[in-house]
């Protein structure tokens, strides 16, 4: 590519990045939560943009591949970057798959004291009776308009 052919960015979809490898999807998470928040300890937590940008190209690659879509390689320029930290939607995906794939890590990251796993049994608890109770009280509010 050129310096006088311009890359459509319009082809590459935020919601298209996956990865399995927690390393590589933190580095891309806390480069974008670094451009999100500007804190310095997300910066630090990243090598390097190159880096970034090979995990982030990687993790396009991997999506492209497992749904058969070709995928012209993006430049790292500008623009790149650009779209990247657009609308934080990237992150937004990349926080995703960081909850599901790494949540040690991106406990640790954000600064979370504790397990995820307990913290997670805890959730699924609390779920689990708030539907058992909206469910009574739905048979509790039909029979009590058949009794009237």
């Amino acid at each position: 590519m050129n310096n006088s052919t311009s890359y459509d960015f319009t082809q590459l979809d935020p919601a298209a990045y996956t990865d399995d490898n927690c390393n590589d999807i933190m580095k891309v998470w806390s480069y974008l939560q670094y451009n999100a928040t500007q804190d310095f300890k997300d910066w630090a937590n990243f090598d390097s943009e190159e880096s970034v940008y090979q995990y982030i190209v990687q993790g396009l690659q991997i999506y492209a591949s497992d749904h058969e879509l070709p995928l012209k390689v993006p430049p790292m320029n500008q623009d790149f970057w650009n779209w990247a930290v657009k609308d934080k939607l990237l992150l937004d995906n990349v926080d995703t798959k960081a909850w599901v794939t790494c949540p040690e890590q991106l406990c640790k990251a954000v600064g979370w004291e504790g397990s995820p796993d307990i913290a997670g049994v805890g959730v699924s608890t609390m779920i689990i009776l708030i539907q058992i109770l909206a469910n009574q009280y739905r048979c509790w509010r039909r029979t009590s308009y058949k009794l009237s």
